[in-house]
């Protein structure tokens, strides 16, 4: 028999960015992701050119394959394409230009604006709301409790700004819709940390600190031991609201109670927050929904400037050589940002078969549970704010 021939693995080599830009059709290597690269080569030569990413139209170089070009009609960097999804249009359709020029780059996110405009795009958000509506109504017809109700941004926000993105900064879109929204997620965490911070400041009024440090100290030792064996420190060398949080965090996430003289009401309050949140053995009973932009969206370019780009690029590392001098060359980073923004939150309540009695009549007040959960929102929107750059006044809602 013939000895069948031995596929040669083709080689792959180490390339610039200039040489990145000459080839047809480029693939991550497994092995070295992002830094070695294949040139493809196709045994259809009438495929060769169908494959080509870097498809030029009028000079603009698209990462994205021919075909898709052809079909968008990308034209120009400059121009509003035809693209009625932000989320397509922000994470897809980026020129070779946008992303090595900062100046195509501010064209391609005012775009952005013009898209969020859109009559297709009023249109879905009004379809959506209405969905949502129909959703919430039959949740309603099927037992569950539940509220919506409307809070405008008094300033800017922005969701998902630390996120993965070729421009540096990022904005959380739906991978469906393309709007920007807020995830159930991060308002349940919010919500969380309101009901942490109500919990704390009742502690604090009514000077039950020390009774709590005192009557919880074994655990408090647990909490904090990695800590304390690191800086070689005493519980009492911790302040007392690092204390606190940490303490009633970990009480609401566990089985753990929490020991206290006179703490009726306290304990009262977290009991209610086990319910609504859930803890690692049991269901939470609260819902919450993604919130959605009501009307127009009101998108606008904001920017950031870090002064000292040398010295926060060392950081990390374990020996910085570099200060934070004057010396050092302004680095101005353009972003998206959603100002004035109104949101329609959406909170239910459901009971589970241990909220019944052998009857089938609630023992659990899911108004009273309901009510509770709106008030930890709106706190938290209104008092804590919700995604990047809180420090300086983004992400806070009126009450």
């Amino acid at each position: 028999m013939a000895k069948k021939k031995s596929r040669k693995s083709k080689s792959s080599k180490k390339i610039s960015n200039d040489e990145f830009h000459k080839l047809q059709y480029s693939e991550q290597s497994s092995q070295k992701k992002h830094k070695n690269s294949k040139q493809y080569r196709s045994s259809d030569n009438n495929q060769s050119n169908s494959r080509n990413t870097n498809f030029n139209n009028n000079d603009v170089e698209y990462c994205i394959p021919t075909e898709t070009v052809e079909i968008l009609n990308l034209k120009n960097t400059n121009e509003t394409v035809k693209i009625d999804n932000p989320n397509i249009f922000f994470n897809r359709c980026m020129s070779r230009n946008a992303i090595s020029k900062s100046a195509n780059k501010q064209g391609h996110l005012k775009n952005m604006n013009n898209i969020c405009h859109s009559k297709y795009l009023t249109k879905m958000m009004s379809n959506l709301e209405n969905r949502q509506d129909e959703i919430i109504n039959n949740l309603k017809n099927s037992g569950y409790c539940v509220k919506s109700y409307k809070m405008k941004n008094d300033y800017r926000i922005v969701i998902g700004l630390g996120g993965a993105h070729v421009f540096e900064t990022n904005m959380l879109l739906h991978h469906i819709y393309g709007i920007p929204h807020i995830p159930g997620s991060a308002l349940k965490g919010l919500a969380k940390a309101a009901a942490v911070e109500n919990i704390r400041e009742y502690i604090n009024s009514n000077d039950l600190t020390e009774s709590i440090k005192q009557k919880n100290e074994s655990l408090l030792k647990k909490l904090f031991k990695k800590r304390m064996e690191k800086e070689k420190i005493s519980i009492n060398d911790i302040e007392n609201h690092i204390i606190i949080t940490k303490l009633v965090s970990h009480i609401l996430e566990s089985e753990d109670s929490l020991k206290c003289k006179e703490g009726n009401v306290l304990k009262e309050k977290i009991e209610t927050y086990k319910k609504i949140f859930g803890t690692q053995k049991s269901k939470g009973r609260a819902i919450f929904f993604d919130a959605y932009p009501i009307g127009n969206i009101n998108m606008k370019l904001d920017v950031m400037t870090p002064h000292f780009p040398d010295y926060y690029k060392e950081m990390e590392s374990k020996t910085p050589k570099t200060y934070p001098t004057d010396y050092q060359s302004p680095n101005p980073i353009v972003f998206l940002v959603l100002s004035n923004q109104e949101f329609k939150f959406n909170i239910g309540i459901k009971l589970y078969d241990e909220d019944y009695d052998s009857n089938g009549a609630p023992i659990v007040d899911n108004n009273k549970l309901l009510e509770n959960t709106t008030e930890l929102l709106k706190y938290g929107l209104s008092e804590l704010g919700i995604g990047a750059k809180t420090s300086i006044g983004y992400g806070y809602f009126n009450k």
